[in-house]
């Protein structure tokens, strides 16, 4: 494993562990705030309706 894969590795370990010592009324706003934002980011017309998440649309590029 090289020396950036493990930096990547080591900063997923240190945010699970922020996340974890978080009160739950914290995580509970953080999920609140997530679900708000994928609403709005569903909401837009960034993708074709019937495609799959994550293909933009035409329009937009």
């Amino acid at each position: 494993m090289n020396r950036r894969m493990k930096a990547v590795l080591e900063s997923k370990r240190q945010e699970r562990e922020r996340l974890r010592a978080l009160p739950l009324n914290d995580k509970i706003a953080m999920l609140e705030r997530l679900r708000d934002r994928a609403l709005r980011i569903g909401g837009t017309s960034l993708f074709f309706k019937g495609q799959k998440s994550g293909v933009r649309s035409q329009e937009t590029e």
